[in-house]
């Protein structure tokens, strides 16, 4: 779906996309895809990948995703 919303996308002030290598779903795989995706069409965001599963946040993610994320919103 990157492809025909690319344009939207692009104009995304943030977009962060995480998540745990040993994700009980797999859901790292799809979330490479999207990474992949939005590079090819030049989206920018941040993709991190942590040593976790699907319901073990770790708090050192938190840690450094919600400050980003705050810093965004008070922008506006």
């Amino acid at each position: 779906m990157v492809e025909p919303y690319a344009d939207n996308l692009r104009r995304l002030k943030f977009a962060y996309v995480d998540c745990g290598t040993r994700d009980q779903w797999h859901l790292y795989l799809g979330s490479r895809q999207l990474h992949q995706k939005l590079d090819e069409f030049g989206v920018t965001h941040i993709h991190e990948e942590y040593d976790s599963d699907h319901f073990l946040l770790r708090w050192e993610q938190k840690k450094k995703s919600i400050p980003m994320m705050a810093k965004v919103l008070s922008e506006g």
